[in-house]
């Protein structure tokens, strides 16, 4: 059973012997690339991107596409992302959720409201997830693309850096 890392720790505190139990619990509340990500044949990737403040102020209008279209029957799944705010004079006002998305989907697989810092800083962004079965976040043969939730940030002059490790995953 997958447990919050609360849950987890206690059951590794000073004197406790955890059971065979609690060990799986652990492992299964843990990402593992060969069973979660595609398999034997995962294809693990890492890639980044920074976005300078004048395309920021346009990211609902003008998305910036971070890793491109991956073939015939591959989609791409998000593992883990962070992004970099590299403050500079002024935060962005509204419209700050900042999101990573596939073309086409219809919901995003990471988001966080991070434009808004008014200090440098990076943070994690947490995974998305969507409970219709009528919404897709992983289609096919499509770019994963950074994005905010809204319209577009007004005001705000920081660019941000957006890192990314994700899976190639056959969907075939």
């Amino acid at each position: 059973m997958e447990l919050s890392r609360v849950d987890l720790k206690a059951f590794f505190e000073t004197g406790d012997l955890p059971t065979e139990a609690q060990f799986a619990d652990l492992i299964d509340s843990y990402l593992n690339l060969l069973d979660d990500v595609g398999g034997a044949s995962a294809d693990v990737r890492k890639a980044s991107l920074l976005i300078p403040s004048a395309q920021v102020l346009a990211l609902n209008t003008t998305p910036q596409e971070i890793v491109p279209a991956p073939g015939a029957n591959l989609s791409i799944q998000v593992i883990m992302a962070m992004g970099h705010v590299i403050f500079n004079t002024a935060a962005y006002a509204v419209n700050t959720q900042l999101q990573i998305i596939t073309a086409t989907a219809g919901g995003a697989q990471c988001q966080l409201n991070v434009l808004n810092a008014t200090v440098n800083g990076i943070r994690v962004m947490q995974p998305t997830f969507i409970g219709t079965t009528s919404v897709t976040q992983l289609p096919p043969n499509q770019p994963l693309r950074i994005s905010v939730l809204a319209g577009d940030p007004t005001t705000g002059d920081s660019d941000i850096k957006v890192f990314v490790t994700y899976g190639v995953v056959d969907v075939s």
